[in-house]
């Protein structure tokens, strides 16, 4: 995620958010900027609101690293796949 492709992630969020949960598949990112970070922090604070997750699906580690120095580790939930992060919604 960075600063040329948050404006569509952005838009599929919204879309997705006015429905249910949202599972985001990040086993494709290798390397995540302060703005992707910025939007997973505003995605998860909407969905919070409407008593609804953000499960990230498949973070790398380097991903999970810049999340962990920015100190939001605890804001999302992860899982490895799509099976256990549906799991994690019950």
């Amino acid at each position: 995620m960075n600063s040329q492709n948050t404006h569509e992630v952005r838009r599929r969020f919204l879309d997705a958010a006015t429905r249910d949960h949202v599972l985001l598949d990040l086993s494709e990112v290798e390397l995540i900027v302060s703005t992707g970070i910025g939007l997973l922090f505003e995605m998860s604070e909407q969905l919070s609101r409407s008593n609804k997750k953000l499960v990230l699906i498949q973070p790398s580690a380097r991903v999970k690293q810049v999340i962990g120095m920015t100190g939001f580790t605890e804001m999302f939930a992860y899982a490895p796949n799509r099976l256990e992060a549906e799991k994690l919604l019950g």
